[in-house]
C-alpha cells in the first residue's frame, strides 16, 4: 500500500520533496516554453513556490544528474516529454537571501556568499572545465571578476552554464525597509560588488562568446533590477506573460486535483463543492 503524500509546507528542495512522497503540484510542462527564451526575470509574491520551481529546473538541466532523471521526474509530465536540454547544463545556482542585511556588512557578505557558491561550482564540475580555467580563477578574488572568467571560459567549450538566482532582492529589500532609501541606493546604484556582479551578468548575457547560455531570475520587485541594470534589458521579463501565468501558484484545477486526492485517500471528510466556494472567498 502507497504511503499517503504528505504537505511540503516550506519546502523549496525539489528533490527532498521527491524523495520524502510529498505532495508535489507538476509545473514540469513549462519547461519547453521556457526554453524559448533563454535569459528570463520573473516576479511573484512570497510563498508563491518560487524556489521549489528553480530547485526543479536545477535538478532537471545538471548535466551531473542526468541518470537520476527517472527517479526524480516519476509521476510528472516531463517524464513522458523530455526536451533535448535536459541534462544539459552546468547549472551555477544563487539564493540571495542568504546575504546578511546588515547595511555595514551588506557588500562584504554578498561577495564572500559569492565567492563560496563560484568555488563549489568549479569543484563540483572540474572535470568539465578547462585547465586554464582553473589556472585564472585562483588569480581572481571578487565574485563578478571570477563569474566574469568562468564564463568567458567556458565560450569555447561544449559546456555551458545555466544560471539561477534565486530571491535576487531579498536582502536589497530589507535594507530599503530597515534603514531607508539612502542606504539602498548605496548597494544598488553605487560602485561596489552588488551593482558590478550585475553589470558582468549584462555584458554576459548580452555577446555571443559566452559561456553563459540560460538564465532565469526570480524575485518580488522589479525595483531593485531597475536600478541595478536600469531595466531588465538583459532578457525578458515574463512576470506579466499570460502564457506564464501558472508557472507558480495554484490553480483552481490544481486545488481540485489536491482536494480529490485527499479525500481519496480517507485524509479528508469534507464536501468537496463547499469547500471549494470556501477558498474562492
Amino acid at each position: 500500500m502507497n504511503k499517503i503524500k504528505r504537505i511540503p509546507y516550506g519546502k523549496s528542495d525539489f528533490e527532498t520533496v521527491n524523495k520524502q512522497n510529498d505532495y508535489y503540484v507538476d509545473k514540469t510542462m513549462f519547461i519547453p516554453l521556457i526554453e524559448a527564451t533563454p535569459f528570463i526575470f520573473l516576479i511573484r509574491p512570497r510563498r508563491f513556490g518560487k524556489s521549489l520551481f528553480l530547485s526543479t529546473l536545477q535538478s532537471y538541466y545538471d548535466i551531473k544528474k542526468a541518470e537520476s532523471f527517472e527517479d526524480f521526474y516519476r509521476e510528472t509530465w516531463i517524464l513522458q516529454n523530455p526536451t533535448d536540454d535536459r541534462a544539459k547544463y552546468l547549472v551555477l545556482y544563487f539564493n540571495f537571501s542568504a546575504i546578511l542585511k546588515d547595511k555595514d556588512k551588506v557588500q562584504t557578505d554578498f561577495n564572500n556568499y559569492c565567492l563560496i557558491v563560484l568555488d563549489k561550482f568549479v569543484y563540483k564540475y572540474r572535470d568539465y572545465l578547462p585547465q586554464r580555467l582553473h589556472d585564472k580563477i585562483a588569480l581572481v578574488n571578487t565574485a563578478h571578476e571570477k563569474l566574469h572568467v568562468i564564463a568567458t571560459e567556458l565560450s569555447e567549450s561544449d559546456y555551458k552554464i545555466y544560471l539561477l538566482i534565486d530571491e535576487y532582492d531579498n536582502f536589497t529589500n530589507t535594507l530599503l525597509t530597515d534603514f531607508g532609501e539612502g542606504e539602498y541606493k548605496r548597494i544598488t546604484r553605487q560602485a561596489g560588488y552588488f551593482k558590478q556582479f550585475f553589470t558582468n551578468l549584462k555584458l554576459l548575457t548580452s555577446g555571443s562568446g559566452s559561456g553563459l547560455a540560460r538564465l532565469f531570475i526570480t524575485g518580488v520587485s522589479p525595483v531593485t533590477m531597475d536600478d541595478v541594470t536600469s531595466g531588465f534589458n538583459i532578457g525578458d521579463n515574463i512576470s506579466t506573460d499570460l502564457a506564464f501565468n501558472d508557472l507558480l501558484g495554484f490553480s483552481e484545477n490544481d486545488v481540485s486535483d489536491i482536494l480529490d486526492y485527499y479525500i481519496s485517500v480517507g485524509e479528508l471528510n469534507i464536501d468537496k463543492v463547499e469547500a471549494m466556494t470556501i477558498i474562492k472567498k
